[in-house]
């Protein structure tokens, strides 16, 4: 089964943390409901995917530790 994939605007490099707010965290925490522990992939659209592990759920955001990073020639 693959991760779910949700869009992430920011840059963010391995071992830093970055939140899924607005639309992208409404749909992750209260739609998808992806628990604590969970890994998914952030993804600029651009060709970075950001592979993360999913650390806080609350109402509308999902706080994700990044693990890899991903390029894809453009």
């Amino acid at each position: 089964m693959s991760r779910p994939v949700f869009y992430l605007a920011d840059a963010a490099s391995v071992g830093s943390t970055c939140t899924l707010s607005g639309a992208e965290g409404h749909h992750a925490a209260d739609v998808r409901r992806v628990r604590v522990g969970e890994r998914i992939v952030l993804t600029d659209g651009r060709g970075t995917a950001l592979e993360a592990e999913v650390r806080e759920v609350g109402r509308g955001a999902v706080t994700c530790a990044v693990l890899d990073v991903r390029r894809e020639p453009s």
